[in-house]
Parts: structure tokens; sequence; C-alpha cells
């Protein structure tokens, strides 16, 4: 079976359907992933701040935590945190597409937490596929488990884990009480690595991520 080609639009695909998961789980009031949820918590802490400006800062720190880790300066990285601005503005985008979507019931609450889940993790999938500076977040986990050998899924679960004790810690520290936390994140917790695997699956199955902008530069 021949194989779609995607190439470099890998990369749009990813940032735009991590920013509308991001932005539905928001809209949801169910909790975010412990991914997004400390730029969040930051952005409601420190008025002038925008969530995809919290999120820049978030990945700033990230980065500075990868070339400790790996024990050296990393330009992947540091163009992952560049890429983070763009990343942040879509982010925002999105809050703001989504703003009129305010579910009532819990069943709607419920069903536009999980597309948001679905979108974020699907997004993630196409991330780790392009060669393309991605979010920091999946640069990140890409970087540091190359470089120590570890298996990236299952670093990208405990990434996980570690930011959600961030999450409750920063909730509990600035507010006394949880924001931006709920049993959505502890749903994401668990599910998002998982799912993010299968997706994976599916990609590889279906499209052809060779960059196509290096193919034709060969050709030449």
């Amino acid at each position: 079976m021949k194989k779609i080609p995607l190439g470099e639009l890998a990369f749009a695909i990813g940032m735009l359907l991590t920013c509308a998961g991001v932005a539905l789980m928001v809209r949801s009031d169910l909790g975010l992933s412990m991914i997004a949820a400390p730029a969040y918590i930051l952005s409601e802490k420190f008025g002038p701040l925008t969530t995809g400006t919290a999120e820049w800062c978030v990945q700033g720190a990230v980065f500075v935590l990868g070339c400790i880790l790996i024990g050296k300066f990393s330009m992947p990285m540091l163009l992952s945190f560049l890429v983070a601005a763009l990343n942040g503005a879509v982010l925002d985008m999105m809050l703001r597409l989504f703003a009129f979507a305010t579910p009532i019931s819990f069943a709607a609450r419920l069903a536009v937490w999980f597309i948001g889940l679905i979108l974020l993790a699907l997004g993630i999938a196409f991330a780790f596929r392009s060669y393309l500076p991605c979010q920091m977040h999946e640069m990140f986990v890409k970087t540091v488990a190359d470089a120590r050998g570890w298996s990236r899924d299952k670093c990208k679960i405990v990434y996980d884990w570690i930011f959600l004790a961030l999450s409750l810690t920063l909730s509990l520290l600035f507010f006394r009480h949880l924001v931006g936390i709920g049993i959505g994140t502890v749903l994401a917790t668990l599910l998002n690595g998982p799912c993010i695997v299968l997706w994976g699956k599916v990609l590889d199955k279906w499209f052809n991520f060779e960059p196509a902008l290096k193919k034709r530069s060969a050709r030449q």
C-alpha cells in the first residue's frame, strides 16, 4: 500500500491539532492536560500573561532543563523554544476561536474534553514524526530519550506524570485550591501517552513523513 506523503505538513498539522485540543479542554472545564495546566495556572495568577505567553515561559524552563540532562547545548531544542512563540500565538487564537463554545451539561463537557484529548494526542503524534522543530515538550522527550537511550513513548509517559505533580504544586501554591486541574487532568495523565502510541501506529501505517523539501533538494 502506497502511503500518503505529508512531509513538512506534519509540522503544521501537529501544531494546529495540539492547540485545538488544549483549547477544547479549557472550554470543557474538567481539567487541562498535565502539560498545558502549568501555563494556564500561571496565566490565571499573573493577569497580563496570556495562556500562550505563559506556555512560552514554561517551555523556556524545559529548554534549560533539557540542556542540563543531556549535558550540552541543544540547537534543536533552542529552535523548538523559538517556535514556541508561534505555538503560543496559535494557542491564544484557538482559545478565542472556541470561546463561544461553552458546554452546559456534564455529558457535553465530557464529550468536548474527550475530543480535545484525541486532538491533542494526534497532534503530538504528528509532531514526533516531523523533522522540523516541534513544541519544546515533544522535542525535550525526543532529545533526552535519544541521548539517554530511553524509549520515547515511556519517556513521554514519565514526563506527563512529572508535569501533573508540577501542576498540582503550582495550583495549591498560588490559589490554595485546584485551578485548571480536575478529573480530566488525571484522565489525561493516564490516557495521553497510550493514545499517542496508538495514533503513532495509525500514522505510520497510512502516511509517509519523509521530508519533501530535502528530497527535492537532493534531486536538483
